[in-house]
């Protein structure tokens, strides 16, 4: 379950999508808070983001996009 975890979050990673699943994901949290329907398990969602943040600090850094490519010399 762990590795599966993992294989998806480099696929958002490398998919260059990851921080726009994650808007979604808040966004429906912050939905479901607000019209106090409770349809998932909030304390679960929140354990597996930062979950997924800590391995992206550990394993990744943030490259603004038009500087990735460049050669520093």
């Amino acid at each position: 379950m762990e590795k599966e975890r993992i294989q998806k979050l480099k696929f958002h990673v490398k998919s260059e999508d990851y921080f726009g699943t994650l808007a979604t994901i808040l966004d429906l949290f912050r939905l479901d808070v607000l019209e106090k329907k409770f349809i998932f398990d909030k304390d679960k969602v929140l354990k597996q983001i930062v979950k997924d943040l800590k391995y992206l600090q550990d394993n990744f850094v943030i490259v603004k996009k038009n500087e990735r490519h460049t050669d520093t010399k």
